[in-house]
């Protein structure tokens, strides 16, 4: 671009920032919106863009990735903007169509995912926050995919164990769930039903069902219908054609028209969520129902435009009480669908959207990013746009509101019950105090804008200051919780935000003792019947990981329990023992995983008690996949005890909840020696849900020796 170009561009965005469209009805208040620093956020060439705050100050920073040249990051002072990409370490110049903040490793402040176009190295890079710089730890996660055009990234709890797991979408291959193991990321997609191989872009994260999990809805394009899958406790079904929104408001099998961006909105304040679809084709607007049911209203409320659009984005513009949405076109060097922001006229009598796009910002040919945050700590929702053509540009406005207006809000940040922001997904409700009387309904993020995901607090336009009643409903170890603070003052929060903390539940078998803990919960199906256990990352870490690896990657589908120890058949130990023992299905295992260190009972303070799965081994360095049960306690396999020479014991890193009848029976089975003839199959070992398994006391420490 030249000079000239630039200069003359910079003076358009300034002369136009004080106008907007025109033949408005009454009741819609028409914000300006003012290019700020508009020489910083110039160049063009922009695809994704994602919120955080980076340095917790309190100022919301912004990341957005190029299309070949160098990321940048912008740290906010204040409301005003620096570009620390490079110190930070984060300046990649490779293309770069995804971008998620959130703490992926739960020391309190937001690490960055970014997708590439395919190209050297992986498509996926993970940078941990460190404060002053990010480092790259891909490797180390085990997100070292290295092909696929990357989409749609999102952060969110789905097996509810309190770490975060990773879903990808893919425009080009199957796509992906990586099952959060203490940092190591598995793809565990194919075992829940998630490995779809349409051609996804965008995706959404929200417990539609209100049953404790989280659904998803997936984007695709090129005439695939889109997938609303079904979180069944772990398991997910596509029920899209069922509940009306596999085609999101556009042709059915049109190859030319797709699904680029679903947006979760409660438009019409009932409390349920409703669904925006940007298409290539006509956009989309479902209502949703408390029945779970959707219903098509596009055309009643003025969004099917027919044409090519990349993004929406939902926020309370004018502070209304209402939802208006930003809608992006799509620019290519061919053709242009112009944006559109939609308000609703409050107090109308009709329900239609109402366009009152600026001119300003539609001069900008912006397409694919769009974000709403307050940068400035006005109260006021401002606009970050991302155009992808190289004459384009990366705005970011400062949305105008009269003062008294701008106050008119509130600003909710979730954390979980150890301050930390993992809750993607969760619901924020608003009512007048004392009442239920709904004011609003707002979703933790849990994927937006283009192919992002930002760590923002939600935003609640208000129609006066008067106190509020706010309810928070999270998703903490598959269990819906709620939180609410009562007579909340918007005054009082207006500078630093409502920050509201969701305890663990404190009973039931969907506690999160279990959560707290660390606890994963597993399935293991026999023949003989089925044993549910808890598996602990907390105090075992490295078996634990080892076991989930094995579970996540099928390896245990078609193994076996293939030895039963029992005080007749060791005749020559002198110290005795009874377990049972299992193993992967050899097919499937090879030399995948290497043998991991020994976890000493001493140092973990777990013990071999009745029920206890334990690692298998020979040396201390040996243990791969095979695993034992104990039935009854055994403190001959702890550390200091005497059923291994070496006096280590063995790597207790679990425990039974349910199904020790089953473990008895397969020990009852006939053995030649010690082997079971015929060994007992294992149809599976998957994750579970915590409702799924009955809550049990957290082991016992280990005996001091």
């Amino acid at each position: 671009m030249t000079v000239s170009t630039m200069g003359r561009r910079l003076a358009l965005l300034m002369a136009m920032a004080v106008s907007g469209a025109t033949c408005l009805p009454a009741q819609v208040l028409r914000p300006r919106f003012v290019p700020i620093q508009p020489e910083l956020f110039a160049a063009g060439g922009a695809l994704a863009n994602a919120f955080a705050d980076i340095d917790r100050d309190g100022d919301l920073d912004l990341f957005v990735g190029f299309n070949g040249t160098p990321n940048r990051l912008y740290l906010n002072s204040g409301g005003t903007f620096r570009d620390i990409a490079v110190e930070a370490g984060v300046a990649d110049a490779r293309a770069t169509r995804a971008a998620a903040w959130s703490d992926v490793d739960a020391d309190g402040d937001p690490d960055l995912l970014l997708g590439f176009t395919p190209g050297a190295g992986p498509v996926l890079r993970l940078y941990r926050n460190d404060g002053a710089h990010f480092t790259d730890i891909t490797a180390a996660s085990g997100l070292t995919v290295e092909t696929g055009a990357v989409r749609q990234p999102a952060f969110i709890d789905v097996d509810g164990d309190g770490d975060l797991d990773l879903f990808v979408a893919f425009r080009d291959r199957a796509n992906m769930l990586y099952r959060n193991s203490v940092g190591v990321f598995t793809d565990v997609a194919v075992s829940v039903g998630l490995a779809d191989a349409r051609k996804s872009v965008g995706a959404v994260w929200f417990d539609y069902q209100q049953d404790g999990d989280l659904d998803l809805y997936v984007a695709n394009q090129d005439g695939d219908a889109n997938g609303f899958f079904r979180n069944d406790g772990g398991v997910f079904t596509d029920v899209a054609e069922t509940l009306g929104l596999a085609w999101g408001g556009r042709g059915a099998k049109v190859a030319t028209q797709g699904t680029v961006r679903p947006c979760v909105a409660d438009v019409n304040n009932d409390g349920v969520a409703d669904i925006f679809s940007a298409n290539y084709g006509p956009n989309g607007l479902f209502l949703g129902s408390a029945d779970g049911t959707f219903r098509d209203v596009s055309a009643a409320w003025g969004v099917a435009i027919d044409g090519r659009y990349d993004t929406c984005a939902f926020a309370d513009v004018d502070h209304d009480g209402l939802l208006d949405v930003y809608v992006n076109g799509t620019v290519s060097a061919t053709e242009s669908f112009r944006d559109y922001l939609f308000v609703r006229a409050a107090n109308a009598k009709t329900t239609a959207y109402v366009d009152i796009t600026p001119d300003n910002v539609l001069a900008l040919t912006a397409s694919h990013g769009v974000q709403w945050a307050d940068v400035d700590g006005d109260g006021a929702l401002d606009l970050a746009l991302a155009g992808s053509r190289p004459e384009a540009s990366h705005p970011v406005f400062r949305t105008v509101l009269p003062t008294a207006v701008a106050r008119r809000s509130l600003q909710v940040r979730v954390v979980d019950a150890n301050g930390r922001a993992t809750l993607a997904g969760a619901e924020v409700r608003v009512f007048a105090a004392g009442t239920r009387e709904l004011l609003a309904t707002r979703w933790v993020d849990a994927g937006s804008g283009y192919d992002a995901q930002s760590d923002v607090p939600v935003h609640v336009g208000l129609t006066s200051m008067k106190p509020v009643d706010v309810e928070v409903t999270a998703l903490v170890g598959g269990s819906r919780v709620r939180t609410t603070q009562r007579r909340v003052s918007p005054a009082a929060y207006a500078k630093r935000g409502l920050v509201v903390r969701v305890a663990a539940p404190r009973s039931g078998p969907r506690a999160a003792g279990a959560q707290a803990s660390g606890r994963v919960p597993v399935v293991i199906e026999t023949t003989r019947g089925t044993i549910t256990a808890f598996v602990d990352s907390a105090r075992a870490p490295i078996s634990a990981t080892n076991f989930l690896r094995y579970v996540d990657s099928l390896a245990y589908d078609g193994g076996r329990f293939h030895r039963a120890v029992t005080m007749q058949n060791q005749p020559s130990d002198t110290v005795r023992i009874e377990v049972i023992q299992g193993g992967p299905n050899a097919a499937r295992v090879g030399a995948r995983f290497a043998p991991i260190p020994l976890e000493r009972t001493r140092d973990t303070g777990l013990r071999h008690r009745d029920g206890t799965l334990s690692m298998a081994r020979s040396g201390p360095e040996s243990a791969t996949s095979d695993f034992f049960i104990c039935i009854g306690d055994q403190p001959a396999l702890d550390f200091g005890g005497h059923r291994n020479l070496d006096g280590q014991g063995f790597a207790a890193f679990g425990v039974v909840t349910s199904g020790m009848d089953i473990v008895r029976a397969i020990q009852r089975s006939p053995v030649t020696a010690q082997a079971l003839t015929p060994p007992v199959q294992i149809l599976r070992i998957r994750r579970a849900t915590f409702s799924m398994v009955p809550a049990t006391e957290p082991l016992p420490p280990a005996r001091q020796r």
